[in-house]
């Protein structure tokens, strides 16, 4: 009984020392020490544990109900397609960026505008985008991306409601979805 005690009151006063020490004291430097020798000893347990470990998942999956497996199959469907939403919203901020940082760098006047429509052969290519001559768009006028000059304005066409800008463009890439036309 009488080691026991030695032994506790041992223990409490290393765990005070270890506690106001700081980040730099010998009971820290002891405690590193230790962690680096034990490490491998560590390491092969693991290794060596992680067969049953595995083995433990597998009988506890077997008692999962088909409706918890069910409800779990739903949420990863969800969460997935969630997450393939959050990733095209990032690309499209990262877009607008981008052309942010091209509008303040070259002191630029510009309209965003969203391609609707895109046409085109071997050797042209043409979209459609949904700001026309109302948004303050003229023909000729240069259209970018966050690249750069993508085409210039070539066309207005009537829509039902609006008029719609035709755009040509060459050696950039009209992502679809996003314009903006400049001047």
């Amino acid at each position: 009984m009488r080691p026991l005690i030695v032994f506790s009151l041992i223990s409490v006063l290393l765990l005070t020392f270890y506690i106001r020490e700081g980040e730099a004291g010998p009971i820290h430097a002891v405690r590193s020490g230790v962690t680096t020798i034990t490490s491998p000893v560590r390491f092969v347990g693991s290794a060596v544990a992680a067969p049953f470990n595995a083995i433990g998942n597998v009988f506890s999956n077997l008692t999962a109900s088909q409706d918890t497996l069910d409800e779990l199959k739903k949420q990863n469907e969800e969460l997935t397609s969630k997450v393939a939403e959050l990733s095209e919203a990032q690309k499209t901020a990262e877009r607008l960026e981008g052309l942010v940082g091209l509008q303040s760098t070259y002191n630029l006047k510009s309209t965003a505008a969203r391609i609707v429509g895109a046409s085109g052969d071997a050797w042209t290519s043409t979209v459609t985008i949904d700001k026309g001559s109302a948004d303050g768009l003229t023909i000729n006028m240069p259209v970018t991306s966050s690249a750069g000059v993508i085409g210039q304005n070539v066309d207005r066409a009537p829509d039902w409601r609006r008029e719609l800008g035709r755009v040509r463009h060459g050696a950039g890439h009209a992502r679809p979805g996003h314009a903006a036309g400049s001047g």
